[in-house]
């Protein structure tokens, strides 16, 4: 249908392809564990690197950079790793409000909880990382933050903006707040001195043609998780910087297990706004619970909401399932009723004949609970039908991209 139409994209999955121009309406996969969200995603990034578009992959598994990395042009960010580039938050702060969007990256703040201490540990931390702005001194900065006491920990901010709310003449205060940052930026330990790679830089270079790999295994997730979120902040913030009214290329944002980040607080925006500045975002989802827990049940729903490519595979909860049958659809239909009545005399006896109308949903939330692994239903971008697919199990192996690099030029593979 699409092809004839000519409404086809040149991404595709088991031969179904996506809606022409649709990929920057963003990419939902929902599903439980090993029923082929990592595997749809093993055949869309030899598809990306195929069409030349960059990439950032956060990969909290292990399961992409294994596969796809390539030293000569793709960068990885992981500070436990020997290959990583060395990155420190001053490489990314060009301008006073830089300083604030990374320091509220690192916060758990919410507005609704208005948690007096998470919301001024923002606003510390912007001040601390001004303060060591020239010589971009990382161990200073937590020496500064976790390691002083605090007595000294107000010293610090003695000239500063948050001289008011860091002082010597109350150091409770100072105390919980410098304990609640002290959390929050443990991850930042980690970083080595005098790096300089810098997200917005490689971001804007066009002369760069590689993807950024955020990486961390399952034993070093919960310690990087607020970094990986503030990288990943950072280059949401680079791509909305971008000229809305150039022909901007495609970059895509993998986020192949969203729950396993922290909050992003630029990720709902960037949804709803992006498409412009060349956005494609693919997330995966375990179940709604996980997201509603991080991002609340209403910002949740409008998030998902955002993204027009649906692709659910087997769930298994309930609520999960429930939520993803309605988002396939439903239907109209009118059943006819007969009712009989009898009176005293035979001539009164009667049948009425009338139309109900009621919707009934499309696929249930049984048969989503049911499905076999690497099958899904599909809800494409538009006015399309839902579709139930089967995927392959994608077998890459390290020469894969360029087998399939060959075949292109050899125009053995149609696109």
């Amino acid at each position: 249908m699409l092809k004839s139409a000519k409404k086809a994209s040149k991404i595709c999955f088991a031969g179904l392809p996506l809606v022409k121009n649709s990929e920057r309406l963003h990419i939902l996969i929902t599903g439980t564990t090993g029923t082929g969200k990592t595997n749809m995603l093993n055949e869309l990034l030899p598809q990306i690197r195929l069409h030349k578009d960059r990439a950032i992959i956060v990969d909290t598994t292990g399961a992409f950079i294994d596969r796809f990395f390539d030293s000569k042009c793709d960068k990885l960010l992981n500070p436990f790793e020997k290959n990583s580039e060395q990155w420190l938050p001053w490489n990314d702060c060009f301008e006073a409000a830089d300083f604030h969007d990374i320091a509220s990256s690192f916060s758990n703040y919410t507005p609704k909880l208005d948690d007096f201490f998470a919301k001024n540990a923002e606003l510390v931390l912007s001040e601390a990382l001004k303060l060591y702005k020239d010589d971009k001194d990382i161990i200073k900065l937590i020496h500064t933050i976790i390691y002083s006491d605090n007595r000294q920990f107000a010293k610090a901010f003695r000239n500063t903006a948050v001289s008011g709310i860091i002082s010597e003449s109350a150091l409770e205060t100072s105390a919980g707040i410098q304990s609640t940052l002290g959390k929050n930026i443990t991850s930042l330990q980690y970083l080595k001195p005098g790096g300089s790679f810098s997200i917005k830089e490689w971001f804007s270079n066009s002369n760069e043609t590689g993807w950024l790999f955020i990486t961390a295994n399952p034993n070093q997730r919960a310690t990087l998780c607020p970094l990986i979120s503030a990288w990943i902040s950072i280059a949401i913030k680079a791509l909305m910087c971008r000229n809305p009214n150039h022909d901007n290329k495609n970059m895509w944002f993998i986020l192949d297990e969203l729950p396993a980040l922290q909050k992003v607080s630029s990720l709902p925006v960037a949804l709803a706004e992006s498409r412009k500045y060349g956005g494609c975002f693919v997330a995966g989802l375990q179940n709604i619970h996980q997201l509603e827990a991080i991002y609340g049940a209403a910002e949740c729903a409008s998030m998902l909401d955002l993204f027009n490519s649906k692709f659910i595979f087997r769930v298994s909860d309930q609520v999960t399932a429930y939520k993803s049958a309605l988002t396939l659809g439903e239907q109209e239909i009118i059943e006819t009723q007969e009712n009989l009545s009898y009176g005293s005399n035979t001539m009164r006896d009667g049948v009425n004949m009338n139309n109900v109308e009621r919707k009934k949903i499309l696929v249930m939330p049984s048969e989503i609970m049911n499905l076999p692994d690497l099958t899904c239903y599909v809800n494409l971008a538009g006015n399309f039908p839902i579709t139930k697919l089967t995927m392959q199990l994608q077998n890459l192996n390290t020469a894969f991209v360029c087998e399939y690099k060959l075949l292109k030029k050899l125009k053995l593979v149609e696109y």
